[in-house]
């Protein structure tokens, strides 16, 4: 997510959405498929001069940018 697409959402309320240990990038595909937008922040993790992945800062946690007046789920 951009600079400009986060914008966006600073006036809503973010709502947690718990995930099981590991599967958070697989639940934003599932979210982002049926058109929740969701914001999962990623720190990059280097395991060796070849290898560099991505984790999640909080485990099992998704952000979801939802309305202050209606319920998400």
């Amino acid at each position: 997510m951009t600079p400009m697409q986060f914008q966006q959402y600073i006036d809503r309320a973010w709502r947690l959405v718990y995930t099981r240990y590991k599967s958070e990038k697989q639940v934003r595909a599932i979210l982002e498929g049926n058109g929740i937008s969701c914001y999962l922040p990623l720190i990059k993790h280097v395991h060796s001069k070849y290898r560099t992945t991505y984790r999640p800062i909080f485990d099992g946690y998704l952000f979801v940018p939802g309305d202050r007046k209606s319920e998400l789920f």
